[in-house]
């Protein structure tokens, strides 16, 4: 563990962008650096999808409540889920966990369950922080609206559960076993 912990401050600190980014890695840090980067990029497109679907497309003016949740809010939020998810699976599988010889259908279809669960966790944060906490019809700085920032706190809760799951389930050693062809 400590040979891989210097190897990835080695690598960032003389930031030799190629062994960060692009050759294949089972080093843990430099595969979470690059899942924080990665999921940096899929967070972004998550987070434009729910201000968009929410702001833009009209979830906000539906109105649409349910045992006083904001359902809106909460399908704003998965519409970004599922294009956030999209785009993490296309980079990680790129740039994260590479591995060539695997059943790609069975990985994507574990990736995607630890996604929605993901989801879950995501929606239960911000349906609790919409409920007791914020107020959705508010912007943060003038210009952020609150939907946005309720949603990457949820993201961020969400963010650990899929890198844990997707490092030491999915892609551990004994599951690509499974995975294999």
């Amino acid at each position: 563990m400590i040979r891989s912990i210097k190897e990835f401050f080695g690598l960032l600190f003389h930031f030799r962008a190629k062994e960060l980014f692009v050759t294949p890695t089972t080093n843990g840090f430099t595969q979470f650096f690059r899942f924080v980067f990665v999921g940096g990029i899929a967070t972004v497109v998550d987070l434009l999808t729910v201000t968009l679907s929410y702001e833009v497309f009209g979830l906000q003016a539906a109105d649409l409540h349910l045992l006083g949740f904001d359902i809106g809010a909460l399908l704003a939020n998965a519409a970004g889920f599922v294009v956030g998810l999209a785009v993490n699976y296309l980079l990680s599988v790129i740039f994260v966990f590479r591995y060539q010889d695997i059943n790609r259908v069975k990985e994507f279809l574990s990736f995607a369950l630890i996604g929605i669960i993901g989801l879950g966790i995501k929606l239960v944060t911000v349906a609790l922080l919409e409920r007791f906490a914020l107020n959705l019809d508010h912007m943060v700085l003038g210009f952020i609206p609150m939907v946005t920032v309720v949603g990457a706190i949820g993201t961020m809760v969400a963010f650990l559960w899929n890198f844990a799951a997707r490092k030491f389930g999915l892609y551990s050693k004994k599951n690509q076993e499974r995975l294999h062809k």
